[in-house]
């Protein structure tokens, strides 16, 4: 197994700073956001997504988890939340019924 090279003081330094400033302009992001739309940075992300869909659907199936901010296993749970707050209208698809 090949050995683990960590980072040298000069890289530790800049990957922390990397990652405070990931971190900050994250949360500046996610302020925007909810006090403008009063969405989070996942939901738009979500809302975002579908609207560059065909028609602005989306299967189940087909979407795109990798690139997306939100979990797969949380995928259910934010587009019930969406649909409740009236962002997003769940359908039946096609001949199979699943969504």
């Amino acid at each position: 197994m090949p050995k683990t090279r960590w980072l040298d003081e000069d890289e530790q330094v800049t990957w922390r700073g990397f990652l405070l400033a990931t971190k900050l302009l994250m949360d500046r992001v996610e302020r925007g956001l909810k006090r403008e739309s009063g969405l989070s940075f996942a939901y738009y992300d979500v809302l975002s997504r579908l609207s560059e869909a065909p028609d602005g659907r989306c299967r189940w199936r087909t979407w795109p988890w990798r690139a997306c901010s939100t979990a797969a296993g949380w995928m259910s749970h934010t587009i019930d939340r969406l649909a409740k707050d009236g962002w997003v209208r769940r359908e039946e698809a096609g001949v199979d019924g699943r969504g």
